[in-house]
C-alpha cells in the first residue's frame, strides 16, 4: 500500500467531532423520532431507538431476532449474533427499554409478520417493513435521512454516525474503555480509543439525555 493511500485511510478512519451528531443535532434528531401508535412508526421509533441506545452496527441490527432480546432471555441485554468475525457479544439495555422492546413484539410485531408466520410466532427477524420484509440496510439508511432532513439537520446523517454518537455518550457518562470496547464489537483496543477526541467535545448534561428519552416515549404511552 502506498503511502498516500495509507494517510488517505487513516484520515477516513479517524473518528472527529464531525462524524458525531452535534448537541443541537442530537436533540433536533431525537425530537423529530415518530412517536405515534401506528405499526409503521412504532417499528421506525423502536429501530432509531436501538441504533442510539446499543450503538450496533446496521448490519446488526437487521439481523436481530426476537430470541435476542430481553423477553426471550430473561435479562435486560440483547444478544448480537450477526457481529464482525462471527463473535458474540451482550448489550445491557435499561428495564424501560427491555419493556419497550418487549411491548413491540407482543403488540406491533405480529402485525408486520408475513402468512407463513403465525401472528404469536417469535421466528424470523424482528424488524419487517410495511411490505413484509425484512428490514434492509437501504431502507434503514433512507430511514435516517428523512429524519435528519425533517429534522433540518443540514449535514449529512448516516447509519454509523449514531454508533458514533453512541460510543461518544458513554465515553463521556464515564464508561470504561474497555467495557465499550466490549459492546462495540472492536477486536483492537485502538479502534475505541478513536472516540476519546470526540468524547472531549461533549457536555456531560447533553450526553444523559440519551438516558432519559426511552422513558419519555413509555410515559407518553402510559399516559
Amino acid at each position: 500500500m502506498s503511502k498516500r493511500s495509507k494517510k488517505k485511510r487513516s484520515n477516513r478512519d479517524c473518528i472527529t467531532a464531525s462524524k458525531v451528531l452535534t448537541e443541537s443535532e442530537f436533540e433536533a434528531f431525537i425530537k423529530t423520532i415518530p412517536d405515534s401508535e401506528s405499526v409503521k412508526d412504532r417499528t421506525e421509533s423502536l429501530i432509531l431507538w436501538t441504533l442510539i441506545n446499543c450503538g450496533v452496527r446496521v448490519s446488526e441490527l437487521c439481523n436481530l431476532r426476537p430470541r435476542d432480546c430481553p423477553g426471550d432471555l430473561g435479562r435486560n441485554v440483547i444478544e448480537v449474533h450477526w457481529g464482525k468475525g462471527g463473535n458474540l457479544r451482550n448489550i445491557p439495555v435499561d428495564g424501560e427499554f427491555a419493556d419497550e422492546i418487549e411491548s413491540y413484539i407482543r403488540d406491533v410485531r405480529p402485525r408486520t409478520l408475513s402468512k407463513r408466520f403465525a401472528k404469536t410466532s417469535r421466528d424470523g427477524w424482528l424488524f419487517y417493513d410495511s411490505h413484509k420484509k425484512k428490514y434492509t440496510r437501504w431502507k434503514i439508511r433512507r430511514l435516517i435521512e428523512r429524519i435528519s432532513k425533517k429534522a433540518g439537520i443540514k449535514k449529512h446523517i448516516h447509519v454509523h454516525m449514531l454508533r458514533h454518537t453512541f460510543a461518544t455518550f458513554a465515553l463521556v457518562n464515564g464508561m470504561e474503555i474497555y467495557r465499550l470496547q466490549k459492546l462495540l464489537g472492536h477486536r483492537n483496543i485502538l479502534t475505541t480509543q478513536k472516540y476519546l477526541n470526540p468524547a472531549f467535545e461533549w457536555d456531560v448534561q447533553t450526553a444523559q439525555m440519551l438516558n432519559h428519552m426511552p422513558k419519555r416515549v413509555m410515559r407518553k404511552r402510559s399516559g
